[in-house]
């Protein structure tokens, strides 16, 4: 078997490079051939283009129609109002976009820019574009990693590869190969362009660039996928066909009955259709959703979710399940120092939340002062000394290295000791890296003498992975002192070390020994003889209230499963932490498959196990994240992901909802989602479902409210004619109550908050806005308001006899009829007394504006006479027309008692 460094050398010649690095001419010609270390930008819409892209609706091509057919027909003022119309729909949309994509903007991190390589024999800093394969580059702590590259040389080198392979925990590089066909979060001799060092110092040969790297080629990925139409956008080209049918049958009947039943004249009945197939498109209706949709999307923004594109603000209310990632979602993404195993006795270590500096230290619920106690005196110094990490306190504290050693140093912090003091106090004189194969790493030091002041004696501290430190171990620290290890207390520990392992945690083990005092350095054949010191448990810790937002989310009919790079073991531990994985479902095969499960698996066995239990995924790669996006949603479900890396992207951008984080997400993570969210909290995506079910509830409520208008005034324009009762609207009147009485009441009802029972009834993706429910619904609302309009048009007005008083009182009925039907379209379910009467003040605004409009479009001799051919109405009048139109209110009241008890 070859060496490590005839492995490395095997790779470099393959590149036709050397240790010195390339040429500045081999570099050029590289260059010329590979091209520059860039992927291309995503190209950003111009202001214009976006102001354009609001135009692809089908409802704003239905208005368009019906603006042409007022201009052929020369009703100009009704042209007019609808291209107003369009042009405030238009607007909001707009501005709701153009707002998100700022947000968005903020947010992107910077791009690498420069980056250290070796050239003709020394270290250059050059930009990051210009680097080409075969360039020996350099990486040390804080680094980014600027392309893929093969590792030849490691001094205890990490990097946190969390935005690429999901992996939580910083991973090690070394130089040993690796199989080719091992997954990439495994192949430890690699590192992969737009990670992160984390520690340490290494040098690699890069081996691919731009987009041939492997962030390239998920890039390339996201960008073949076409994003899929939104399910906002199916429903509401559902809900347009509804109106424009039944626009159309109104039309037909009107002119049928005018035409050929009442012998009118053929070119009035026509031009009559014609107004009245325009009048009827509820005209109001686009920027009704567009209202929703803003309010949605600002609702959302106050709860750390920001919305890209609006139609995302319904569908993600509808989804039914919810694709999370693990590390910084669920959990917090920092790792803690939370409990310490001695040898008879555990430690609690609870941090201060307002200081992360402090903290208390627990032994049986009682507060200990830890540097009192030899054993944890020895092993905060141990892992104190044997770190890598720093805390910089200049006005704010900075947090440096890897999240494994900041945990160990601000646990020793904690407990009162200084990193900078101890190293004054005790010389280092030799340090052991931490090798990926003992998994250990050690620092020898000399530090004057416990017992004599005068003396000084070396010693050598021992931390790595448990087992090892214990394998090296033969005593142990105890509060006697020190005594044997035997095989009853290794056992010991080990089951306890066991139980921290099923909890989640990552053990660290720590030991010491005394050395010669003529011992000068160390080696790994000195990890022996070791005197066992305890096991410090590091806790990624969950989001607090993570667990009741999987808990809503479960009685919402949401399915959660979590998608993670991380270990298994840790994904399991975390899924039964939060209430993914239920306490009685022990069979590891029935919650959790990894990626070696997944692989050899076809579509269909694959699918079969989507359908049961699973729910859990560990160690996958972006391809098989987005395999299961995809499956899933072949299978009729609506799914949203959620992801921070790069590795998210491709998932994000197939799935119905792409969900990103503003905090720790990259770049192209957030171009390809619909939803950014600024906390990067699992809880802010349930409390956004719980805004997006508003969204639909309001959208509902509006689309039912304006339906059974445009159904009422078809129904009494129809009867009329078909009774000979004459024209108790004109098509003026119809624009008018479509525009001005129903616009009013429709901002109002997009505003209404939730009712708070949202979140306890099933996911519903496939529900339509308009359903069967609508039917009785429209059939009392509007033959009452049919019937109503008719009885004050005719024995009121005087009907036929006395036209424009007649279609005042009429004109003036069906606007309240419409307002006191708003009261009713609070809640479609829900009594309006079981609502908080002034929980949505703007309904009452909006019903006092639209009195005071509707009396001042009669009343003012110039609008009533001149524009909308009406006589003014007496007092008793009005009167009357609030009593008959008030009966709408409890029809809708008694409709929903007998109908939805059981439910209020």
């Amino acid at each position: 078997m070859k060496s490590h460094a005839e492995n490395s050398d095997a790779v470099i010649h393959a590149l036709g490079s050397r240790l010195t690095g390339l040429t500045t001419e081999e570099a050029e010609e590289r260059f010329k051939e590979a091209g520059p270390n860039t992927l291309p930008e995503t190209k950003r819409v111009s202001i214009f283009l976006l102001f354009l892209t609001q135009l692809k609706s089908v409802v704003i091509y239905v208005l368009f129609g019906a603006a042409a057919l007022s201009a052929l027909t020369g009703h100009w003022v009704d042209t007019g109002v609808i291209l107003a119309v369009i042009l405030i729909n238009i607007v909001i949309g707009f501005f709701q976009t153009y707002r998100a994509e700022k947000a968005i903007e903020s947010l992107s991190a910077l791009i690498i820019k420069r980056a250290k390589v070796i050239r003709g024999g020394y270290l250059r800093e050059i930009p990051a574009s210009l680097i080409v394969p075969g360039d020996i580059i350099f990486l040390a702590n804080g680094d980014w990693v600027p392309a893929d590259a093969r590792v030849i040389e490691s001094k205890n080198f990490t990097v946190d590869e969390s935005s690429f392979t999901g992996e939580s925990m910083p991973v090690e590089k070394s130089v040993p190969p690796v199989s080719m066909d091992a997954p990439l979060a495994d192949r430890t001799n690699m590192v992969w362009m737009g990670t992160i060092a984390a520690g340490g110092e290494l040098k690699a040969i890069v081996v691919a660039t731009g987009p041939h790297t492997e962030f390239g080629k998920i890039v390339k990925a996201v960008r073949e996928i076409k994003r899929p139409r939104t399910h906002f956008e199916k429903k509401t080209d559902e809900l347009i066909r509804i109106v424009v049918v039944i626009a159309l049958f109104g039309s037909l009947m009107t002119f049928f009955i005018g035409f050929v039943v009442r012998r009118l004249d053929l070119f009035t009945m026509f031009l009559f259709s014609i107004a009245s197939l325009v009048s009827g498109i509820p005209e109001g209706l686009p920027a009704a959703l567009a209202i929703v949709l803003a309010v949605g999307s600002r609702r959302m923004a106050k709860r750390k979710a920001i919305v890209r594109r609006l139609p995302a603000v319904e569908t993600l209310g509808a989804v039914d399940i919810i694709l999370t990632d693990k590390t910084g979602t669920l959990t917090q993404g920092k790792m803690e120092a939370l409990r310490i195993l001695l040898d008879t006795e555990e430690i609690t270590v609870e941090p201060d939340t307002s200081n992360i500096l402090e903290g208390l230290f627990l032994k049986n619920g009682e507060e200990i002062i830890p540097l009192e106690d030899q054993r944890l005196d020895k092993l905060l110094h141990a892992v104190t000394l044997t770190n890598d990490a720093s805390v910089v306190r200049d006005g704010k504290i900075d947090l440096f290295g890897p999240a494994t050693d900041l945990a160990l140093l601000l646990l020793g912090m904690r407990a009162g000791l200084s990193k900078e003091l101890l190293s004054t106090q005790e010389k280092e004189l030799y340090e052991l890296p931490f090798n990926q194969d003992t998994k250990v790493r050690g620092l020898f030091v000399e530090h004057p003498s416990p017992h004599i002041s005068t003396e000084c004696v070396r010693e050598l501290y021992v931390v790595g992975a448990f087992e090892r430190v214990m394998e090296g171990s033969d005593s142990l620290l105890t509060l006697s002192g020190v005594e044997p290890l035997t095989d009853e207390i290794r056992n010991d520990f080990l089951s306890r070390a066991d139980v921290l392992m099923r909890q989640g945690h990552r053990l660290i083990g720590v030991a010491s020994r005394l050395m010669p005092p003529e011992k000068s350095s160390i080696d790994q054949a000195d990890i022996t003889h070791l005197i066992f010191v305890g096991i410090i448990g590091l806790w990624d810790p969950l989001r607090p209230d993570v667990g009741a937002a999987i808990e809503k989310a479960h009685r919402a009919g949401i399915r959660v499963i979590m998608v993670t790079g991380d270990h298994p073991a840790t994904a399991l531990a975390i899924g039964r932490s939060i209430g993914l994985v239920l306490p009685q479902e022990t069979v590891l095969e029935n919650v959790l498959l990894t990626e070696n499960q997944v692989a050899p698996m076809n579509d269909e066995e694959l699918t079969e196990k989507l359908r049961e239990r699973i729910s859990i995924f560990a160690r996958v790669t972006p391809l098989t994240k987005l395999r299961i996006t995809t499956l899933l949603q072949k299978n009729g479900y609506l799914v949203a992901v959620t992801g921070d890396g790069t590795n998210d992207a491709p998932a994000l951008k197939q799935a119905d909802i792409g969900i990103a984080m503003g905090e720790r997400g990259t770049d192209v993570a957030r171009e390809s989602a619909e939803i950014v969210l600024t906390d990067d909290n699992f809880a802010s995506i349930v409390a956004a479902i719980e805004e997006g079910r508003v969204v639909f509830t309001n959208i509902k409520q509006v689309s039912f409210y304006l339906l059974s208008t445009n159904v009422a005034e078809d129904i009494t324009i129809i009867s009329a004619l078909g009774l000979g009762l004459g024209l108790p609207l004109l098509p003026i009147h119809v624009l008018w109550l479509n525009l001005v009485t129903d616009g009013v009441m429709t901002a109002p009802l997009a505003l209404e908050p939730s009712h708070n029972h949202l979140l306890q009834e099933p996911s519903r993706p496939r529900e339509q806005i308009v359903s069967f429910e609508i039917i009785p619904i429209i059939l009392i609302t509007g033959l009452l308001m049919a019937v109503g309009t008719l009885f004050l048009y005719q024995k009121i007005g005087g009907g036929s006899a006395s036209p424009e008083h007649a279609r005042a009182v009429a004109f003036s009925a069906m606007a309240f009829f419409q307002l006191f039907n708003a009261l009713n379209m609070r809640s479609l379910r829900k009594s309006f007394f079981s609502l908080h009467p002034f929980s949505n003040p703007w309904i009452i605004l909006g019903i006092v504006l639209s009195v005071v409009l509707q009396v001042s479009v009669i009343q003012i001799p110039f609008f009533g006479q001149n524009i909308f051919r009406l006589e003014a109405l007496a007092l008793w009048e009005w009167t009357l027309i609030i009593l008959v139109s008030f009966s709408i209110f409890p029809a809708m009241e008694f409709y929903k008692f007998i109908r939805y008890r059981r439910r209020n």
